[in-house]
């Protein structure tokens, strides 16, 4: 049996949201649109850079 890959949940992503300034989330769905993502992807993707 293979390991499953982690990742944040469209619910966990939302309750992140919720906590983070509004300019910040603006720019997370901003991103997320213009890429064609869910904001869950983006911010796993941000994650990876840190």
């Amino acid at each position: 049996m293979q390991p499953q890959a982690e990742h944040l949940t469209p619910e966990a992503a939302q309750a992140l949201m919720a906590t983070l300034p509004e300019k910040i989330r603006l720019r997370l769905l901003t991103c997320a649109a213009q890429l064609g993502y869910p904001v869950e992807a983006v911010i796993e993707m941000a994650e990876s850079f840190a």
